[in-house]
């Protein structure tokens, strides 16, 4: 649920972006659009990383399903 609201929140600066460079400080579309872009990509990822990663357990942004498998590997060298 919270990656939604991020993503949410992300389109609604971009929109916000958009709109302040544009229409309120006259700057080119083409550039408003890659500063909006590199502005909200940087939002994504840190956000992704410091708050949606760390209440879903996985502190370095690893998924789950990578974390089973090197669990399963060390398991697999333990026995052998």
């Amino acid at each position: 649920m919270l990656v939604f609201l991020v993503s949410a929140m992300g389109l609604v600066l971009t929109q916000a972006i958009l709109y302040t460079m544009v229409s309120m400080a006259k700057i080119e579309l083409m550039i408003s659009k890659i500063t909006a872009t590199f502005i909200v990509f940087l939002w994504h990822y840190l956000i992704r990383k410091y708050i949606v990663f760390q209440k879903a357990g996985h502190a370095n942004g690893t998924s789950s399903a990578l974390l089973d498998i090197v669990k399963a590997e060390e398991i697999t060298r333990e026995v052998t």
